[in-house]
C-alpha cells in the first residue's frame, strides 16, 4: 500500500502545482500583470517542476536517469495535455513546449542519479 502511495504522490503534487500556479497567477492576472508575463512565469514554474520531479525519480534509482526522466516527463505532459485538452490548440509551439518539459524532467533525472 506504500508503495502506491508513493508512486501516485508525485501525481498528486503535480496536480496542486497545477492548482495552485494557476490560481496565484490568475489573481496577478486580476491585479494588473501582463497576460504575456504570467504566461512565462507559468512555463517557468512547469519547468522547474519537471525538472525537480525528474532529480527526485532520478535520485531513486540505481541506473539510467534519462530513461526514468522521460518516462516521467511523457507521463507529466500526458496529465497535462488532458487536462488542457479542452482549449487546445495544436502547433509547433505546443510540440516545442512539451518538449522543454520532457527535456527538463530527463536532464534532472540524469542529475538526480549523478547525485547519489
Amino acid at each position: 500500500m506504500k508503495k502506491i502511495i508513493n508512486k501516485f504522490k508525485l501525481y498528486l503534487y503535480f496536480i496542486l502545482t497545477i492548482i495552485i500556479s494557476n490560481l496565484s497567477l490568475s489573481t496577478f492576472n486580476n491585479l494588473g500583470l501582463s497576460d504575456n508575463i504570467t504566461k512565462i512565469i507559468s512555463i517557468i514554474i512547469f519547468i522547474i517542476f519537471f525538472f525537480i520531479a525528474g532529480f527526485i525519480k532520478g535520485k531513486n534509482i540505481d541506473k539510467k536517469g534519462y530513461i526514468q526522466g522521460l518516462k516521467v516527463g511523457i507521463k507529466l505532459s500526458l496529465i497535462l495535455f488532458l487536462l488542457s485538452l479542452f482549449n487546445y490548440s495544436f502547433d509547433i509551439k505546443t510540440i516545442i513546449y512539451y518538449s522543454i518539459l520532457i527535456l527538463a524532467a530527463t536532464l534532472g533525472s540524469t542529475f538526480g542519479i549523478n547525485k547519489k
